[in-house]
């Protein structure tokens, strides 16, 4: 394990056990519950983008919410809520993610509808539609 997060709230940026946020080499696992609890797990080679989020509050206490977009179909989104040293973690996530591309040899594509036949396509002249 290379990195262990716990989300902190508002008040005073105390942790709540409530949330934990694993990162290792490859994958990132989030564990949510107290009573019941569920474990969600990204590969980083899906992570293709992160977005930092932070009040004035947040600014001052150092926290952030990291919002990162993948290409799971499962789950294109996942966010990090209210995580401590958000700034370096956010380097870290790309960085991490990079590299787990890299390794595995998994790049993103991109749909851009190229395949798609376009809607203002005119028939070819003498055709039969």
């Amino acid at each position: 394990m290379k990195y262990m997060q716990r989300t902190h709230s508002l008040f005073m940026g105390f942790p709540l056990p409530f949330r934990k946020y694993l990162l290792d080499e490859d994958r990132l696992t989030i564990k949510t519950g107290f009573l019941n609890q569920s474990e969600q797990d990204v590969y980083l080679y899906h992570i293709v983008d992160v977005l930092l989020e932070q009040s004035v509050l947040d600014r001052i206490l150092k926290l952030g919410t990291l919002t990162c977009y993948t290409t799971d179909r499962k789950q294109p989104t996942v966010i990090l809520k209210k995580i401590h040293m958000a700034k370096e973690i956010k380097q870290f996530l790309l960085r991490q993610s990079e590299a787990a591309r890299e390794r595995s040899h998994r790049y993103p594509v991109m749909d851009i509808g190229y395949h798609k036949k376009s809607a203002t396509a005119r028939p070819a002249p003498g055709s039969v539609v």
